[in-house]
């Protein structure tokens, strides 16, 4: 991880440089992919070539509309099948029966490439003495056979289609499709023979069932008669009980005379009137319908005629005419009575009505008894109509499917579900080896796999690898400027310090360039270091091995009095990574003195990482003077971290997954801040500086008293802390 870091930071990649060395190498992969692609042709060319041929089935509903039932309506039809049902019928076609009966009538059992145990040589009967091969021998023929066709043999269906395909590979360029046209034919005659086992079966339970309902069909219809004649229930006219037809016909009739009996009052109530008031009877219809009165009324006139005549020539007391008047006279009363013998014949006409209709009442009550009565046991009658009627129905519709069952069975017709839709035809070519195809992929993936070897050891070599260009360095003024820090506030979380300590940083001067840190190194190894007493590497090897007894793959180091205290957390990740522990330092202070200490400024840390400006391996770099890792602070703003604070555990557990020890510096913190992070895998060390060691040792109990467990007290000496050398372990 270490060179990787670097390699990102330091040196980019030369395309070019790429190039060149594949050219280079070029003469040496034409001659691995030419050797490879020779061998690949002898391997071709011994191995016995294979053909394959494949059928196509069509599954459907193929009866045609000549032999369908005349009733049968579309929902009665049988559905065509879906996508499960086609899966079915590949189970169908691929079953062990059907390719046995298949492989049997084409003879595979006499072929060696079908029957394992035909072609059994020495060194195989050697293998199989020591078991170290199966013998064949054990299965049966048959066995035998199906085995090796199941192998050469592919049937599936197509995709969003009722299409089957039938793929059958073999050695021999004739039974590659000979044997899918077989199976082909052999599974669509099994169909139509038991769409003609269905068929007989269907006609023998219709035959059965048609005896059985003819029987209650006539024992129905006479218990129908039965009671018909025996409660007097006869019928009449469209097929209704003869008391209900007559009675309706009765009403009929009463009303009939009712009408008569009012109209004959109402003529002769006329006549009366008119005759009563002295008025003219010559606007009465019936008076004037009388031949008599017509006759009268002819006379009338005629005398009226030569009364007119003689009234001319003679005066009124003439004798002749004083006796047209006498006749005049004679024949008005005779009019006069004329019209009340009418009067009486209508008096006579409305009595005969009215007694017509009493006689019609009295037979009508009688009607009403007999029907009311009939009513009730055709009630009966209806039920027994209804079996005998659904019998009936039902004896019908069977005698339908009976004839159709039974003119399918006699003449050996059945409706077929599938047909052959593109039969196989002999392979122009060996489906393998593909000479051509396989040679030309064999010699470009050689050339490919060579390029690739060659480019990774380029990449790894370094030699192609080339220096970043480094930015202008700053002056030693600005390098050397005091850097102002945001004070921590107690109050905050953990998280929270860690972004105002960001956001200090990105406030303060600019740290030195990359070019000035690598200046830097020479002068800080050339320096002697002062390095902890004996006594002091004992204690911190002691702590080193509390953690590791521990089992904690996380440590947090406290300082609560700031960046005095940094180098603590420096001296124990070298140690822990003196003692091959993999252990990466997370600077999470405030004045980001930890990681200076280890890498110097101017390093992408944990802030760009929570932005997405930078990935895991740009954050993590290697310490000048161990083997352990260090993720500094960074120099992203604080409103532009704050949002993705939350992502800080992620953070430390991605970084737990790749180290034995994650060590996180968490500067000026207190109870509450540590309890976020504490876990059962989380130790908690202290450190601080010679001067503050009776205060921090209050504070080490004061975390205690918090429910904190603190593993050890790291100290330092304040002066040799601000150049990260000096440290000490009080447990």
């Amino acid at each position: 991880m270490t060179s990787s870091a670097t390699v990102s930071n330091d040196a980019d990649i030369d395309i070019g440089k790429l190039f060149s060395a594949i050219w280079r190498d070029k003469v040496k992969i034409a001659a691995i992919a030419t050797v490879l692609t020779a061998l690949m042709y002898a391997f071709l060319s011994m191995a016995a070539p294979t053909f394959t041929a494949d059928t196509r089935i069509l599954i459907e509903a193929n009866d045609p509309v000549f032999t369908r039932p005349v009733n049968e309506t579309q929902t009665e039809r049988e559905p065509i099948l879906d996508e499960e049902g086609v899966t079915s019928q590949v189970d169908i076609l691929t079953s062990s029966e059907l390719l046995v009966r298949v492989a049997n009538d084409l003879g595979l059992g006499n072929r060696e490439e079908f029957d394992d145990a035909l072609s059994i040589g020495a060194v195989k009967m050697v293998l199989i003495t020591f078991g170290l091969v199966a013998d064949p021998r054990e299965l049966t023929k048959d066995e035998r056979v199906l085995k090796n066709v199941r192998e050469r043999l592919s049937v599936f269906a197509r995709e969003a289609s009722r299409v089957i395909v039938v793929e059958f590979t073999s050695e021999d360029k004739a039974l590659s499709w000979k044997f899918p046209n077989a199976l082909a034919r052999a599974y669509v005659e099994l169909e139509g023979r038991a769409s003609l086992d269905t068929t007989e079966s269907a006609a023998q339970f219709l035959a059965s069932e048609v005896d059985q309902l003819q029987r209650e069909v006539r024992e129905a219809e006479r218990r129908v008669a039965d009671f018909r004649s025996s409660s007097g229930l006869l019928e009449g006219e469209n097929n209704e009980i003869l008391a209900t037809q007559q009675l309706a016909e009765l009403t009929t009739e009463l009303s009939r005379v009712r009408s008569d009996r009012t109209t004959a009052r109402a003529r002769a109530n006329a006549v009366q009137a008119t005759l009563n008031s002295g008025a003219s009877i010559d606007a009465l219809p019936d008076v004037i319908g009388s031949p008599i009165i017509a006759r009268l009324r002819e006379r009338e006139i005629s005398l009226r005629g030569e009364l007119a005549e003689l009234s001319v020539t003679l005066l009124d007391n003439h004798p002749e005419v004083r006796a047209l008047r006498s006749q005049l006279d004679g024949l008005s009363q005779q009019i006069r009575v004329e019209a009340g013998k009418v009067l009486e014949a209508l008096r006579s006409e409305a009595s005969i009505a009215v007694s017509r209709e009493n006689e019609l009442e009295r037979e009508l009550n009688q009607l009403k008894a007999a029907a009311a009565t009939a009513n009730e046991r055709e009630v009966e009658l209806n039920a027994l109509q209804r079996e005998a009627n659904s019998q009936r129905a039902l004896l019908e519709s069977y005698l339908i499917r009976f004839r159709e069952a039974q003119a399918r069975q006699e003449t050996d017709y059945a409706p077929a579900k599938a047909r052959v839709i593109s039969s196989a035809t002999a392979p122009l070519e060996p489906s393998f080896p593909k000479m051509i195809p396989m040679l030309a992929v064999t010699f470009i993936g050689t050339i490919l796999l060579g390029c690739l070897v060659t480019v990774m050891r380029e990449l790894f070599s370094g030699r192609a690898l080339t220096p970043v260009a480094q930015p202008p360095q700053k002056s030693a003024a600005e390098e050397t400027s005091p850097v102002t820090l945001k004070a921590e506030d107690p109050d905050q979380t953990l998280a929270q310090r860690a972004a105002m300590a960001a956001a200090a940083s990105a406030q303060s001067d600019p740290p030195p360039l990359a070019a000035e840190v690598e200046q830097e190194r020479p002068s800080v190894l050339a320096r002697k270091d002062i390095d902890p007493d004996e006594a002091d590497r004992a204690k911190l090897k002691e702590t080193v091995s509390s953690i590791i007894k521990s089992g904690a793959s996380r440590i947090l180091v406290a300082t609560p009095e700031g960046s005095t205290a940094a180098s603590g957390s420096v001296a124990l990740a070298r140690a822990c990574a003196s003692q091959n522990l993999s252990s990466v330092l997370v600077d999470l202070g405030a004045s980001g003195a930890s990681s200076r200490q280890m890498v110097g400024n101017a390093r992408p840390g944990i802030t760009e990482l929570l932005v997405g400006k930078a990935s895991f391996q740009r954050i993590i770099h290697a310490d000048r003077k161990s083997a352990a890792h260090c993720v500094p602070l960074g120099a992203i703003d604080l409103d532009e971290a704050a949002s993705s604070l939350s992502r800080l555990p992620i953070v430390f557990d991605g970084l737990r997954s790749a180290y034995d020890l994650v060590i996180i510096e968490c500067g000026a913190t207190d109870v509450e801040a540590l309890s976020e992070f504490a876990d059962a895998d989380t130790e908690i060390v202290l450190a601080t500086t010679d001067d503050q060691l009776p205060v921090m040792m209050k504070t080490k109990e004061a975390f205690e008293r918090n429910g904190l467990s603190i593993l050890a007290v790291l100290t330092t000496d304040k002066m040799e802390t601000q150049r990260g050398n000096t440290h000490r372990v009080a447990s």
